[in-house]
């Protein structure tokens, strides 16, 4: 059975009172009526039993504090709201005591277990966790175990709205970002049966490879600190755990749920030593073997549009109630696919129509909903409709479009025009697009990605096709003059650093793909990174190619690395704070891979992009320039990010989450 998560919502402000409840305390139904009476309409009384199962590992967790909780939406990292609580017998039952209030716009809870006894003494350590859905939806027959697979799933898909302080895990976000909340518990879902309390079959959902090994060997990781001082689980095995998830002295972790949310968070942090707290009798099978490079979970999407096609997945970009998009060269034609963040194909097994004949580049997605598709074969770019509906933007100034960008600080469209070097500016007129005054502008040497600033700055990088060291390497910036026109200056970069992909952030800084480094320049131009870039620390060029790259929702620039000087390989995602230091260390050193399932290559810009819920998705090659194709899901690693990204532009709320 899998939990069903609305595809949107139009949540609205609303306060909750905290309901503090002891063990086994039944509060009573005059106390919850008084709690109620202050909170505004929408709030429902659920007045039957609501029961499940505890266990740590096989064995059941007596004596637990089991409590419903609902995140908060003030902010955040704040603490949320406990609706009802009660402790676990003896075989690891619990019911908990109804009538209970849910919160307004609880549109996701979950369920969190601390303390009790697995067999060896009451263990403090304990923090095991479920995401059991909408509040208002949970009925008396639902049953949730919860265990150490329900804690990872629960704790990767609510890391981006956690904090880990004061042996305290608190989970929120704000009231703008519900819809990215709910989304969260799409990717849980994906990822683990609540009522079975297994990690999902890697063939469970059509058409989908999840990472049930991975999720297993987390979670067995967990169990040895779940079960301290039972047989096979040493008596230090919290320590270690604890220790080893701790990134700053700030976040020392004192449960299992907090040390989970610290390895979504830090999944390439102390991989060996965290995969050693695995006993020789893992409860959870089959489990990893042997060490994975990281700890990131990436769920990889292989439907045969996707994998079979002509030149494959060109780009992603996010929709504003957190629905991938994904434009795939099928040849003849191309085709436009939806995916949910709960891993279903809304697009069927044909998606829809692009519009363009074949060879998508770039997509950018409307706040409205509408597609923007660079078509490199018929030099023309596609608005595309939600329901397949293309109108063509046409200008005798473009030829081969590579780069497509939504601005909507004027409801326009810009694309980049890599044959003759230009520019060409889109603007709404009569139900269509067409040519702005002033268009096209003359940009450097063959320009490939395409970018729109908080202050209607627009930024083209300029590859350089010579081949040979690429000596004019360049970013091209358009400043707006606020008056419909703009004016046009280039920018030259190092040579051999050949930009390809660029995202800007919240203080208008450009951030470039350079090959095997990421650069990064001030909204006038000014080199605010090295010479040669930011790059990993990884010595192996051939997982430090530069690709793709977006602004999460702090700041954070997260970059598509793929194979350089070579098909072969993985890719992975490397993540640089604002300030440039390379944040996603692990154990090879040039990000995290996701177990090897990251595609490699892209043909075309803006192949990755992070949804509401702070997932990462990655549009590319996995082998070489002729497949097999992937498109993959990465939980829970980046900061949530507003959708689409062209929304983010005006107001400027680039590098902010939602």
């Amino acid at each position: 059975m899998f939990l069903s998560f609305p595809r949107s919502a139009s949540p609205s402000n609303f306060s909750v009172c905290h309901i503090s409840l002891a063990v086994g305390m039944i509060v009573s139904a005059l106390a919850l009526a008084g709690c109620g009476a202050s909170s505004p309409s929408g709030i429902a009384t659920q007045p039957a039993a609501l029961s499940g199962s505890l266990h740590g590992g096989q064995q059941p967790v007596s004596g637990a504090l089991v409590q419903l909780i609902a995140p908060s939406t003030l902010g955040y990292g704040l603490p949320g709201t406990v609706i009802t609580s009660t402790a676990s017998l003896a075989d690891g039952s619990f019911t908990l005591p109804r009538p209970y209030i849910c919160p307004a716009n609880s549109g996701l809870v979950y369920l969190l277990a601390t303390d009790g006894n697995a067999g060896g003494g009451l263990n403090p350590g304990i923090g095991l966790a479920a995401i059991v859905g909408d509040c208002n939806s949970l009925k008396a027959t639902d049953f949730f175990q919860v265990n150490e697979v329900t804690t990872v799933a629960a704790a990767y898909a609510l890391a981006p709205f956690a904090t880990v302080a004061a042996g305290v895990a608190s989970i929120g976000t704000s009231a703008t970002n519900l819809q990215g909340l709910i989304n969260a518990g799409g990717s849980a879902a994906s990822l683990v049966d609540v009522h079975t309390g297994l990690a999902r079959d890697p063939q469970a959902l059509t058409d989908v490879v999840l990472p049930t090994s991975e999720v297993n060997l987390i979670a067995n990781i967990l169990a040895g600190c779940v079960n301290q001082g039972t047989q096979d689980n040493t008596a230090s095995a919290c320590t270690t755990l604890f220790t080893a998830t701790t990134p700053s002295p700030a976040s020392v972790p004192t449960d299992t749920f907090q040390a989970a949310i610290n390895i979504a968070l830090h999944p390439g942090a102390n991989v060996t030593t965290l995969a050693g707290l695995q006993s020789a009798f893992a409860p959870f099978q089959p489990s990893l073997t042997p060490t994975p490079p990281d700890f990131a979970l990436g769920i990889q999407f292989t439907q045969s549009l996707i994998t079979q096609s002509y030149n494959g997945p060109t780009s992603v970009d996010i929709d504003a109630q957190g629905n991938a998009w994904i434009s795939i060269f099928t040849n003849p034609g191309t085709a436009l696919q939806e995916i949910s963040p709960s891993s279903q194909y809304l697009g069927g097994t044909a998606g829809i129509p692009a519009g363009c004949p074949s060879h998508p580049s770039s997509i950018s997605i409307t706040p409205s909903g509408n597609i923007m598709v660079g078509c490199v074969d018929d030099n023309k770019v596609y608005n595309v409709t939600p329901g397949g509906t293309a109108t063509a933007l046409t200008s005798t100034s473009i030829s081969v479009p590579f780069g497509v960008a939504f601005d909507n600080h004027d409801q326009s469209v810009w694309a980049t025009s890599d044959v003759n070097n230009r520019l060409i500016h889109f603007t709404p007129s009569g139900g269509t697009y067409v040519p702005a005054s002033g268009s096209p502008y003359t940009t450097g040497i063959e320009p490939h990605g395409v970018a729109v600033s908080g202050n209607g700055d627009i930024w083209t990088a300029n590859s350089d096709g010579s081949e040979t060291g690429f000596p004019n390497s360049s970013l091209t910036r358009l400043r707006n003059n606020n008056d419909g026109t703009y004016t046009a200056a280039n920018v030259a970069l190092q040579a051999g650093t050949q930009p390809f992909d660029l995202a800007i952030d919240n203080g208008g800084n450009v951030w470039s793909t350079l090959a095997t480094s990421v650069g990064k320049n001030g909204s006038d131009g000014t080199p605010l990174s090295p010479a040669g870039g930011f790059v990993t620390n990884s010595t192996d060029l051939h997982h430090t190619s530069a690709q793709g790259i977006e602004i999460d929702g702090l700041n954070r620039a997260i970059v598509f690395n793929g194979a350089f000087g070579s098909f072969s390989g993985f890719g992975s995602v490397a993540i640089f704070a604002n300030d440039g230091t390379f944040l996603s260390t692990s154990d090879p050193g040039y990000g995290y891979t996701a177990n090897g399932i990251i595609p490699n290559f892209t043909n075309n810009p803006k192949s990755l992009a992070i949804d509401g819920s702070g997932n990462v998705w990655i549009a590319g090659i996995s082998a070489n320039n002729h497949g097999p194709y992937s498109v993959v899901e990465i939980v829970g690693v980046a900061a949530p990010a507003v959708t689409p990204l062209s929304a983010a532009t005006s107001p400027n709320r680039l590098g902010q989450r939602p």
